[in-house]
């Protein structure tokens, strides 16, 4: 069983801790956190959490900060404009059992027509979001599917970042071996 304890960001699985995607990224350092500020750590979870009412259809005009319309702007474009937003799974947590490794990925649905896993960015995604997305999709029960990261910006408009099939098993590659750096600096250092 999978639990997540959102006061400390880790993962257990069957009672015992196991690492999360993000924080192994930014562990490793594939993450330039150079940029981060409280303000924007804040923003992110903010723009997250109306998104995630938004994509339950839940969200109430009183349920957010109203300066956060122009990224919900942004992201009801994204799925007009993309024929998303019929989301099968909204923030998901997944496991992987070979790897042991767990994460919570935003949503899953069809984008352009294609099955595709979307991590939704308040800031510029990086790239490390290519090595993000394929971590969730090799860790969700199903198929492979498209991934893409979409940036949502303060003026109502979006960017796609989709990273698509071809680089899914380099990317997990790169993945699996901060994966196991992780766990050796953890063992030995």
């Amino acid at each position: 069983m999978l639990t997540f304890d959102p006061g400390s960001h880790t993962y257990c699985w069957d009672g015992k801790e196991v690492p999360g995607v993000t924080s192994i990224l930014g562990a490793e350092g594939f993450v330039d956190d150079r940029w981060f500020t409280d303000e924007a750590r804040d923003r992110g979870k903010a723009v997250h959490r109306v998104c995630e009412l938004w994509n339950r259809r839940i969200l109430d005009q009183y349920d957010y900060d109203w300066k956060l319309d122009p990224y919900l702007t942004a992201w009801e474009r994204f799925e007009i404009e993309t024929g998303a937003g019929d989301w099968e799974l909204i923030e998901h947590r997944v496991y992987h059992e070979a790897l042991g490794y767990a994460g919570t990925f935003d949503v899953l649905g069809p984008v352009f027509g294609t099955r595709t896993l979307v991590d939704i960015k308040s800031g510029e995604p990086g790239a490390a979001a290519a090595i993000q997305t394929a971590a969730y999709v090799a860790a969700h029960d199903g198929p492979w599917c498209g991934r893409m990261a979409v940036h949502l910006m303060p003026d109502g408009r979006y960017r796609i970042h989709d990273y698509g099939l071809e680089t899914q098993l380099s990317d997990l590659e790169t993945f699996a071996a901060a994966l196991r750096i992780n766990r050796w600096k953890g063992e030995n250092l």
